[in-house]
């Protein structure tokens, strides 16, 4: 069960009622995703207007629910591991998902994504 209040959030903000409850669903439906990509986010959310998830993610944001990070993809499009604060973070070549080789990230896409916390108001 996700730490995050939708049915609260949909009655403060009730014009992201449908992302609230996309959100929602997506959430619970991966209960082991501990940051979750802007982009995997539009694409399993087709229906949801990107203007209403970016105003949904920013107001979790604003709450402390999530926090913005950035993500490494590899040539393969699969995310790294890892998570930074900011661009400026990310180390100039990081190993690929199998640990084979090394990547020259200054070569590969970064994406922001969605770090999940808990929140300690249940808002």
């Amino acid at each position: 069960m996700s730490p995050i209040n939708f049915e609260n959030l949909t009655s403060k903000h009730p014009k992201l009622r449908d992302t609230w409850a996309f959100l929602g669903g997506w959430i619970s439906s991966h209960p082991r995703v501990q940051s979750i990509s802007l982009d995997r986010l539009a694409r399993d959310g087709k229906s949801i207007p990107a203007g209403d998830l970016a105003e949904a993610l920013g107001i979790l944001c604003s709450l402390g629910a999530m926090r913005e990070v950035y993500r490494v993809m590899d040539y393969d499009n699969s995310l790294l591991e890892g998570e930074y604060e900011t661009r400026d973070t990310i180390p100039p070549r990081l190993p690929d998902r199998l640990h084979q080789r090394y990547i020259d990230t200054s070569e590969t896409d970064i994406v922001p994504a969605y770090r999940l916390e808990h929140l300690v108001n249940g808002q």
